[in-house]
């Protein structure tokens, strides 16, 4: 049976520790020689968002700067074909973003598509000696305000207690339900700081000690001026004590104890159904319970490779074929969900929030609040990861047709040198691709019917290999009943009873407590 979601939380290791892994990834070459030969990361500075990272391709940059971190963590020996290290190249980076007048602008929202990647890459150096001891005091300090006021700008927009509807320099539009890939990043940011700080009590402490005058005047001091510039421009109430901002939201301000707000979506919810899904679940601040909040709303689906989105049109693989994870629980929200110009499914938009979750995942996992051996938990997360992320990269490789903005589009994979697709790709097959035990996130409930009606139990839940799955009624197993959803198209007296389903593969056994399904007759 699936934890609560507050039994999740308590599996969380309760010291700060660093994970052993059993072997050194062995990381591609090709993908090392293309990290060392980007350009260094650099943002720019402007009202919009595509200014600031799209200016400089900061989204491929980034990424390379975070994956010359992990791979100098993880196999120091690694070597460039030209024998550069990893760890010089990614220092390389991390100085020339905290030098002033490159770092971003520390606005929240969306921008964390970038932002995250430089933030998961302080948390590596920090915590390692071998990078951290190669910086002068001056540097280190840099990289100090850098992530307090990433953190601080992740507080402002994902605190439990603020609903803004504007980014800090009150110029993107946004909210706290959207899709998933608008709120990946800074979510992450959050996972970065817990681990740079040394958990959430430290955090909270600075995100305390948060004083517009003296915050702004130490960036400017330092020459970190596009966050001084952007917070300047929303003003010391909105950032300290919170208000109205310009999209008529409300701001909590930055000092606030940083919690989360779970985003729900009921499985048995029509996939187009546009509603309100912010819970009322408060997160708490803690590496796991975050990562286990943002899974549960990034790979709700059950994986298809063809569906009619509307009247107008049929989203499917671009050449007919089936993935390969059909059938299976992870497929990304954002291939059936909605944006201002309505139904949408967009395998781009998926990967923009995949190509976060890949890399806060690799930090957790490389710095330790991950745990070390398999849990419950961790087959239930990596279920839906690794199922989420293939079918993913399949549907890109033959490419996806779909819709966004009101119209038809095409997803393939991103072309070479942008979105920092070889990077993220590589972490997911070197570090996450491996068997688990199944695991069961949401297990079917009891249902009240009326006779002739439809009825579907749904489980979703799985493993890698993928899990043998059967339902049993009363205890016995129901014949061909081996799918994520058992569906009665007219329900009959007789499939009243306790149902019951169980995920099995090589590595281990789960099953469901009953779930009762109870009829009447048409008055």
């Amino acid at each position: 049976m699936a934890l609560s979601f507050l039994a999740r939380c308590l599996l969380v290791p309760l010291a700060f520790a660093t994970l052993k892994l059993s072997a050194v990834p062995n990381f591609t070459q090709a993908v090392i020689d293309e990290a060392v030969a980007c350009d260094l990361a650099r943002w720019g500075y402007g009202p919009k968002v595509d200014t600031e990272f799209g200016s400089f391709n900061t989204l491929h940059t980034s990424r390379a700067m975070y994956y010359l971190a992990l791979v100098a963590r993880l196999d120091p020996a690694a070597r460039a074909s030209d024998g550069t290290t990893p760890a010089d190249r990614a220092l390389q980076h991390v100085r020339h973003v905290i030098a002033g007048g490159n770092e971003p602008m520390a606005r929240g929202v969306i921008a964390g598509w970038a932002d995250n990647p430089l933030a998961q890459a302080l948390a590596l150096v920090r915590r390692t000696p071998a990078l951290w001891d190669q910086l002068s005091a001056d540097e280190r300090e840099r990289c100090d305000w850098l992530m307090r006021a990433l953190a601080a700008a992740g507080n402002y927009c994902h605190n439990y207690d603020a609903h803004i509807k504007r980014d800090i320099p009150q110029a993107e539009s946004w909210g706290k339900a959207w899709n998933a890939n608008h709120v990946e990043g800074y979510v992450g940011v959050m996972i970065a700081a817990w681990h740079y700080f040394g958990g959430a009590d430290a955090v909270n402490a600075e995100l305390a000690s948060f004083d517009f005058e003296r915050w702004t005047s130490e960036l400017r001091r330092l020459g970190l001026n596009h966050i001084a510039g952007c917070w300047e421009s929303a003003g010391r109430t909105l950032l300290e004590t919170g208000g109205k901002d310009t999209g008529g939201g409300y701001s909590a301000g930055m000092r606030r104890p940083f919690t989360y707000q779970r985003v729900e979506r009921h499985p048995d919810l029509d996939p187009w159904s546009r509603v309100n899904m912010l819970g009322n679940v408060r997160v708490p601040y803690e590496p796991m319970a975050l990562l286990s909040a943002l899974v549960h709303r990034m790979w709700p689906y059950i994986v298809v490779s063809e569906f009619r989105i509307d009247d107008t049109l049929t989203a499917r693989t671009a050449d007919g074929s089936r993935s390969p994870y059909e059938g299976r629980w992870g497929m990304g929200y954002e291939f059936m969900s909605w944006d201002a110009g309505g139904a949408r499914s967009d395998a781009g938009y998926v990967y923009e929030g995949w190509f976060n979750e890949v890399i806060t995942r690799a930090t957790m996992e490389t710095l330790g609040s991950w745990p070390d051996k398999p849990t419950d938990e961790t087959n239930r997360l990596h279920a839906a990861m690794f199922v989420g992320g293939s079918d993913l990269l399949y549907k890109m490789q033959v490419g996806w047709r779909g819709k966004k903005n009101g119209k038809p589009c095409f997803q393939a994979l991103p072309p070479k040198g942008k979105m920092g697709f070889p990077f993220v790709r590589d972490i997911f097959e070197k570090l996450q691709s491996h068997d688990s035990a199944p695991a069961i996130d949401t297990a079917p409930t009891d249902r009240a019917a009326v006779v002739g009606e439809r009825v579907v139990l749904r489980v979703l839940g799985g493993g890698q290999p993928a899990p043998v799955v059967q339902w049993y009624k009363d205890g016995v197993p129901v014949a061909g009943a081996n799918g994520l959803e058992l569906i009665f198209p007219s329900v009959k007296p007789a499939d009243a009873g306790a149902y019951t389903v169980s995920l099995e593969n090589p590595l281990g056994r789960v099953e469901t407590q009953p779930a009762h399904l109870t009829l009447r007759l048409r008055p």
